[in-house]
């Protein structure tokens, strides 16, 4: 009796001890993107990859089906050679290091980098794309921000919300857009060229640097800003875990310290009931 007695006295204790712990809540983390360095075996024309964003030739490598079962949204992609590649994920970065002609596909790209001497066709929505100096580069999809840099061919046929045309004193870029175009910007480290907004559907073209657009197809003026009445809109309601994101995660978990009390108060009930015995 009286070592259940001292069990009840010494778990109770350590309940308290543990209350101010573990009522706290664990707090959610974004999981850290993985990158993946993906090369074409030109002896057996299959794709093989490392993790990392170098290729090492020491390394081993592994097929390119085992990576599809690992990588995961926000995840980073770097692609050396030519080939097709799809994956059904939200990309944080790709950047095309090589290739004469690479087709990939993913389900969206937050940064999309198309080095020099690139070749490659891009399928997904993109936040923002740069395609570098004598690259080559089609974006099927929609593009937010779109850098093309000097000598580079780019073709979208979605929209884009921004475009930058870096280095028109040697005009050389060539941009043709089949979506609407809602600014232009030509420039270098010292100059701004020229600036255009609101390009109708499929009339932005760009030669060698210049615009070839009928002007009635766009404004040389930017839009006036408009003003909204400020309008209060219900909050709304809450969900478990304050609704997080779709950025995989760790686990969200908190405990009540309410449980505790409660399994304490019956343990040092436990424990005077035995003490009247």
């Amino acid at each position: 009796m009286k070592k259940l007695k001292k069990f009840i006295v010494l778990f109770t204790a350590a309940l308290f001890c543990m209350l101010p712990l573990l009522s706290q809540p664990l707090t959610a983390q974004a999981s850290t993107p993985t990158t993946y360095y993906v090369k074409m075996n030109e002896s057996t024309g299959e794709w093989r990859f490392q993790v990392g964003n170098s290729w090492d030739s020491q390394a081993a490598d592994r097929a390119f089906y085992y990576m599809t079962l690992d990588i995961k949204d926000g995840d980073i992609l770097v692609v050396e050679g030519s080939g097709t590649i799809n994956l059904n994920v939200h990309l944080s970065n790709l950047t095309v290091l090589k290739g004469d002609m690479v087709l990939i596909t993913a389900k969206s790209f937050d940064e999309v980098y198309i080095a020099s001497g690139v070749t490659a066709v891009i399928n997904g929505d993109a936040k923002y794309g740069y395609v570098y100096d004598g690259a080559l580069a089609n974006f099927n999809n929609n593009v937010q921000k779109l850098d093309v840099n000097k000598s580079s061919t780019t073709a979208v046929a979605g929209n884009i919300s921004e475009l930058y045309v870096y280095d028109p004193t040697d005009p050389k870029a060539n941009v043709e857009c089949v979506g609407t175009v809602g600014y232009v910007k030509a420039y270098d480290d010292d100059y701004v060229y020229y600036e255009y907004y609101n390009f109708a559907a499929g009339s932005l073209k760009i030669d060698h640097g210049n615009v070839k657009a009928d002007a009635s197809k766009y404004s040389t003026t930017a839009p006036v800003a408009t003003t909204t009445p400020a309008t209060t809109t219900p909050a709304a309601p809450s969900t478990p875990n304050d609704e997080l994101d779709d950025v995989p995660k760790t686990g969200n978990f908190s405990v009540s310290p309410l449980w505790f009390l409660a399994i304490a108060a019956v343990c040092m009930l436990g424990y005077f009931k035995l003490e009247r015995r």
